[in-house]
């Protein structure tokens, strides 16, 4: 994944298509073996995750759509019943702002509740929406109103005065 990133800051972004897709083969290649030898040497679900997170980024920047809706619908079942399905919503998100249609990623951002780890991240992109494609900071502003209402930490407190 690093290359991969590598990769597409330098603006390889067919390479780094390429990179991750012969990195998700190799990852779920690994963990269909029964080998003890392998088993040690598992990559995590975590990383699996972002291995298609990153892999629908980079379809929706080469504006292969067709092949973004399919990771997403790959990894929708592959991921579904898993803690860590919520970090898949970003990518959707991503592909919804591709299309440019803001409302569905903001509707799938919201749908990351305040008992989900990255419930802070999801508010953080609902604000850059709101601000950067809406144009709207009353709802930018907001956004960082109900970070500091859930969590009410210097952090957050910090967040807000930041943006205010």
């Amino acid at each position: 994944m690093i290359k991969a990133e590598i990769q597409k800051q330098q603006g390889l972004l067919s390479d780094a298509a390429e990179t991750l897709n012969f990195a998700k083969t190799n990852a779920f290649q690994d963990s269909k073996k029964e080998d003890d030898a392998k088993s040690e040497k598992r990559i995590p679900l975590s990383k699996k995750i972002n291995l298609y997170v990153q892999l629908i980024k980079v379809y929706c920047d080469l504006h292969k759509q067709d092949a973004a809706n399919a990771a997403i619908h790959e990894a929708n079942t592959l991921f579904r019943d898993t803690p860590e399905f919520d970090r898949l919503r970003f990518a959707v998100a991503y592909f919804a702002l591709s299309r440019n249609d803001v409302n569905c990623a903001l509707k799938i951002l919201e749908e990351i509740k305040p008992d989900k780890l990255c419930y802070f991240e999801a508010l953080q992109q609902r604000a850059d929406i709101y601000l950067n494609q809406r144009k709207n900071r009353l709802k930018f502003i907001n956004c960082y109103r109900e970070a500091v209402k859930e969590n009410n930490t210097p952090e957050t407190l910090n967040l807000l005065e930041m943006h205010l």
